[in-house]
């Protein structure tokens, strides 16, 4: 069994696609302005079409939420162990599947967080990865859904393999970022911000404080919160960060 993810194609093109990944519990919708200001920056920069990008998350739009049989074993605690690695697996085979071998990958909230564990478990497959608000300490996370919205955790658990899992296990980006300390050259390049009023300020800060001089990072931050009028700003300076001479070629 595997985890589906329906794929949303914005523009066809050659050379290396931009895969933009939503926030939960949104879908690819979120994208869609976005999309089109990418491709029309691409187009006054005059990049040659590359693909645009938006598969729906496990769990949002028109991916199913992913079944026992989909997430894998699950452990005495309630945890699905193998699911991290599974949802990896699947956005790896999206990708290939296309016939293309690596990807520049934009994410936004939770699929920040997605954007930057899938580079640092798959650095061979992207080219890039780009997160704005990224949830880069997920027990930060955790708490907030207990707090504001308990009835997604059970759901969470489905797909990220559980609180425990993720803080100890390969859903944790700490740990998967401190195996490029010794070889920061293996690491992917990275794109980070996140505003001075986010509740995800200060994980991204300590991330950024651990890694910063050592992996390529570049990080921005600046007074705004966990809504459209920063994520508008810096989606728009992340265009131009984008390495579209990467996704010009292949």
């Amino acid at each position: 069994m595997a985890i589906e993810l329906a794929n949303h194609i914005y523009r066809d093109g050659e050379g290396v696609p931009v895969v933009l990944m939503n926030a939960y519990p949104v879908d690819h919708r979120m994208w869609d302005v976005c999309a089109k200001a990418l491709a029309d920056f691409a187009d006054l920069n005059d990049v040659p079409d590359f693909p645009i990008w938006a598969p729906d998350m496990a769990g949002s739009g028109a991916s199913p939420v992913p079944s026992e049989a989909d997430s894998g074993p699950r452990m005495a605690n309630g945890a699905y162990s193998e699911a991290l690695d599974r949802l990896a697996g699947a956005y790896v085979d999206l990708i290939k599947a296309a016939g293309y071998e690596q990807a520049i990958w934009v994410g936004l909230s939770m699929g920040g967080y997605g954007a930057l564990r899938l580079a640092l478990r798959y650095p061979g497959r992207y080219a890039a990865a780009a997160s704005i608000s990224g949830c880069v300490e997920m027990e930060r996370g955790y708490e907030t859904f207990r707090r504001q919205n308990p009835s997604v955790l059970e759901e969470l658990d489905n797909v990220y393999g559980g609180e425990r899992e993720l803080l100890r296990g390969p859903g944790c980006l700490f740990g998967l970022a401190d195996r490029f300390l010794k070889e920061p050259q293996r690491a992917p390049r990275m794109y980070m911000a996140c505003g001075t009023e986010d509740f995800l300020f200060d994980a991204n800060e300590h991330f950024f404080a651990r890694f910063g001089k050592e992996l390529p990072i570049e990080y921005h931050t600046e007074p705004g919160n966990h809504t459209w009028d920063f994520w508008d700003r810096y989606i728009e300076r992340i265009l131009a960060w984008l390495p579209l001479d990467q996704a010009e070629g292949v």
